[in-house]
């Protein structure tokens, strides 16, 4: 990689938005899991919550392991059954 290239790449992740509207500095201490939680809704309450955190996909389920937010309870839900947010 040239030194252009770097500086292009190094520009291109500064331009990049923080999803989670954190400073640099905050953003660098979360691990690689809590950079890739994405959350999502359920379609159907389960027990009175909808708001869930995606944290695996099982393909020999075909079921996505989500952790329901407010409880920490963990739960297998179909694609079919969230939308991301």
């Amino acid at each position: 990689m040239t030194t252009e290239e770097s500086f292009a790449v190094l520009k291109a992740v500064k331009a990049e938005k923080n999803p989670y509207d954190f400073t640099p500095e905050e953003w660098r201490t979360f691990s690689d899991e809590q950079k890739d939680a994405r959350s999502a809704t359920l379609n159907e309450p389960y027990q009175g919550y909808t708001n869930i955190i995606l944290v695996e996909y099982w393909p020999t389920m075909y079921k996505w392991e989500v952790e329901i937010c407010g409880s920490g309870k963990h739960i297998y839900v179909y694609e079919d059954e969230f939308t991301l947010d």
